[in-house]
C-alpha cells in the first residue's frame, strides 16, 4: 500500500497535521523537518533524498505523538531518543506493507 504524506493529513488524537515541503526551512532555521503544533503542521525540507524526507518526517510525528500524548515528556531527553523511536517505524512501515510516496503531484508547500 503506498502512502502519500502530502495529500493525507494524520490524526493523532484530536488533532489533525497536514504534511507539507519547505525549500527553505534549512536555511531559515537550520533544521530538516519540525512539527508546528498551534498550526497542526509538519514541515520537510524539500531538498533531500526521499528515505531522508521519510526518516525526518517520522521523527516529526513521533514529535507530535509526544505532545498530544505524552505530555511533551520526551522533548526533555535528547533528539536521539525521538530518532530511535522513528528508525523503529521506519523497520515496521515495510513490515506492514505501507510504502511512504513522496513524488505527489498536488504537492503542498509552506505557506
Amino acid at each position: 500500500m503506498k502512502f502519500y504524506p502530502l495529500q493525507t493529513p494524520i490524526m493523532i488524537g484530536c488533532r489533525t497535521y497536514l504534511t507539507v515541503l519547505d525549500e527553505y526551512l534549512l536555511l531559515k532555521e537550520g533544521l530538516r523537518g519540525c512539527c508546528v503544533q498551534g498550526f497542526g503542521e509538519i514541515k520537510i525540507y524539500t531538498s533531500m533524498p526521499d528515505i531522508e524526507k521519510t526518516k525526518t518526517w517520522l521523527h516529526e510525528i513521533t514529535h507530535a505523538k509526544d505532545f498530544v500524548y505524552n505530555s511533551h515528556n520526551l522533548s526533555q531527553a535528547s533528539d536521539d531518543t525521538i530518532d530511535q523511536l522513528a528508525e523503529a517505524d521506519l523497520q515496521i512501515l515495510p513490515q506492514m506493507g505501507i510504502e511512504i510516496c513522496w513524488d505527489d503531484p498536488t504537492v503542498n508547500t509552506a505557506r
